[in-house]
């Protein structure tokens, strides 16, 4: 049997466990602490320098990140940043995972300074490249979605005013391109985006180098 005296403590106890957790709740991202903006880039950096994986993968440290207010050209100063620190490191790379990733991150920058990385880049990848990531290194240069999305380095070179760079990236794509598989459905494949080049470069009229 319970004592008046402890019932009296148990319910303090209690009383007091329920305050910490709607202290807790209420204050939740202090709980969590609080994010410097060194902390913040390196967690920008980790996700690619993408806010939406942020915010898929890690949506309470998104929710710290949102509250540093980090402006959008600060955030574009990173990325520029971190195409440059792939592009040390993509000479090494013949699974072509850091070409893509460069990519991704130029698709968000779309500058002219970040434009001439990945051509820097793409020579460097032509280089080492294994025969099967050919294709891919290829599409990435098209582009995967629809023309109309003007996705890829090709139409991305063109809308800057590149034209230059616009005709190399297609020269570079066909040279991918240039071999042969045995297996139907890679050849099948190679020939779609070798086919989709040729219509993209008529479409811009482009001219091989």
């Amino acid at each position: 049997m319970i004592s008046c005296r402890s019932g009296l403590i148990l319910k303090k106890v209690i009383w007091w466990l329920l305050q910490v957790e709607r202290w807790k709740v209420k204050n939740r991202y202090i709980i969590m602490g609080n994010m410097t903006l060194e902390e913040a880039k390196k967690l920008f950096f980790s996700f690619n320098c993408s806010r939406f994986t942020m915010g898929r993968e890690e949506p309470q440290k998104y929710q710290l990140y949102i509250g540093l207010n980090v402006d959008k050209a600060l955030e574009n100063e990173w990325r520029e940043e971190l195409l440059a620190l792939y592009y040390r490191n993509v000479e090494n790379d013949q699974s072509c995972i850091k070409f893509n990733q460069m990519y991704d991150l130029f698709e968000n920058i779309n500058s002219k300074s970040g434009l001439s990385i990945m051509i820097k880049a793409l020579e460097q990848v032509l280089k080492i490249l294994e025969e099967q990531n050919k294709i891919i290194i290829a599409e990435t240069i098209i582009g995967r979605k629809a023309h109309s999305c003007r996705s890829g380095l090709i139409y991305m070179a063109y809308d800057l005013g590149e034209l230059e760079k616009a005709s190399l990236f297609a020269q570079y794509a066909l040279q991918l391109l240039a071999g042969a598989f045995e297996d139907v459905k890679l050849q099948k494949r190679l020939e779609n985006v070798k086919k989709e080049c040729v219509e993209i470069m008529k479409e811009l009229s482009l001219i091989l180098l």
